[in-house]
């Protein structure tokens, strides 16, 4: 489930939480959940995390949109 207290303090939790929900949806590790496939998808985000935050604020400026 997303905690969205935490979602709301930080737009890069909130990019790390809603990227980990969908790799559970993908992987659909129900039977065993963070598996070593989870894992290795959900570590894949971490790289363009910086970068991901960087497009969003832009884009969110770009609009007038306030974070």
């Amino acid at each position: 489930s997303l905690y969205r207290p935490l979602m709301k303090a930080s737009l890069i939790e909130a990019i790390r939480t809603a990227y980990h929900e969908f790799v559970h949806a993908i992987i659909d590790d129900r039977q065993e959940p963070h598996n070593a496939a989870f894992q290795k998808h959900e570590a894949r985000i971490e790289s363009i995390l910086d970068a991901l935050q960087s497009e969003i604020k832009h884009d969110f400026r770009a609009l007038n949109i306030e974070l």
